[in-house]
C-alpha cells in the first residue's frame, strides 16, 4: 500500500511540475509590451561560442577588391529599448571591415550611438581594433526620434577567417551576434 502511494504522489508531482513548466511559445500580450528584447528575422542560436546571444544570424561578404557593392548583413531591424539599428552592411576594402550601421534614437533625449549602444567585431576569437579615422558619425547627438548613419571600419586579421560582428546596448545586455562568413 505504502508503495502505491508513493507512485501515485510521484506521478502526481511529476504531472504538476510538466504542467507548471513555462510555454515555449512566446505569449502575444506579453511580446507587445516586452521593448527589450531585440527582434530580427533570423534564428536564435545555441552555439557556445556566442555568450549571451539574444538573437544571430548568419552572412557572407566577399573579398574580392573589384566588387563595390556592399553586402546587407540584416534581414529585419533590430529593436532595444533605446535605440533601433536600421540596417547594417558591410564590405571588405583594402583588408578592413568597412561596416554602414543605419540606426534611430528611441531614447527621450538627444544621444549618439556610442552613449546607446555599441559594436564589437572578432575574427579567430580576437576583438578586433577599430579604425578611429573612420568613426564619423557614431559620435554625433541625434534628436529623439531621428535617423542617423554612420560608418565605422575594422583591422582584419586576415580576409579568410570567419568574423562575428556583436551589436548590442552600452552595457552589453541583449546582443544580436552576426556570424559573417569571408570569400
Amino acid at each position: 500500500m505504502f508503495k502505491k502511494l508513493t507512485l501515485t504522489i510521484l506521478l502526481f508531482s511529476t504531472l504538476a511540475l510538466t504542467a507548471c513548466q513555462p510555454s515555449t511559445q512566446p505569449d502575444s500580450s506579453s511580446s507587445a509590451t516586452s521593448t527589450s528584447k531585440s527582434t530580427s528575422s533570423s534564428t536564435s542560436s545555441s552555439d557556445p561560442s556566442e555568450d549571451g546571444a539574444a538573437m544571430s544570424a548568419r552572412a557572407t561578404l566577399t573579398t574580392d577588391a573589384s566588387d563595390d557593392n556592399q553586402n546587407k548583413l540584416l534581414s529585419r531591424a533590430i529593436e532595444w529599448d533605446y535605440f533601433v539599428v536600421d540596417g547594417l552592411k558591410g564590405e571588405i576594402d583594402d583588408g578592413n571591415l568597412e561596416l554602414d550601421l543605419d540606426w534611430t534614437n528611441k531614447n527621450d533625449a538627444a544621444a549618439s550611438f556610442t552613449e546607446l549602444g555599441k559594436i564589437q567585431v572578432f575574427q579567430d576569437d580576437q576583438e578586433l581594433t577599430m579604425l578611429t579615422e573612420d568613426d564619423d558619425d557614431f559620435n554625433e547627438r541625434v534628436a529623439p526620434g531621428k535617423h542617423e548613419d554612420g560608418d565605422v571600419s575594422f583591422e582584419l586579421l586576415n580576409t579568410t577567417s570567419p568574423i562575428v560582428i556583436k551589436l548590442a546596448t552600452k552595457n552589453g545586455d541583449e546582443p544580436h551576434v552576426i556570424n559573417v562568413d569571408l570569400n
